[in-house]
């Protein structure tokens, strides 16, 4: 699924929570970082329930 976590409308929450979820806040940050030419990539830190990590590039502006 980490290749699709940037779609939008994907939620990958597990349990039971009342709380509306979308799942656009990072299909948005994608968006922002290719309008300005960068790259986002995802990765599982040490297996699948130890964390994310969320890396962006952005180019040098001068």
């Amino acid at each position: 699924m980490l290749g699709q976590v940037f779609n939008s409308m994907l939620s990958l929450r597990s349990g039971k929570n009342d709380t509306p979820h979308l799942g656009l806040g990072l299909y948005i940050v994608r968006s922002i970082v290719e309008h300005h030419q960068g790259t986002i990539l995802a990765e599982n830190i040490d297996g699948e329930k130890n964390g994310v990590c969320v890396i962006v590039n952005l180019p040098q502006r001068i």
